[in-house]
């Protein structure tokens, strides 16, 4: 039987570059969206970018 084509199994995660994770940091720190608003428009949990922002804030661009 098995998963049907096309569905993912949910504890396959997406890689995120660190060039794309920057990204995301930069459009939340200049003020231009939220986490929130940035998240959602592009179907990435709002936490996950808070988180990229805190190890930004921590450790540079290195730490992301």
């Amino acid at each position: 039987m098995g998963r049907p084509k096309g569905v993912k199994n949910k504890t396959e995660s997406r890689y995120w570059s660190k060039e794309a994770k920057y990204k995301y940091v930069k459009l939340v720190l200049s003020g231009e969206y939220s986490a929130m608003e940035l998240g959602r428009k592009n179907n990435v949990s709002h936490g996950m970018i808070s988180n990229w922002i805190r190890k930004y804030n921590e450790g540079g661009i290195e730490a992301l």
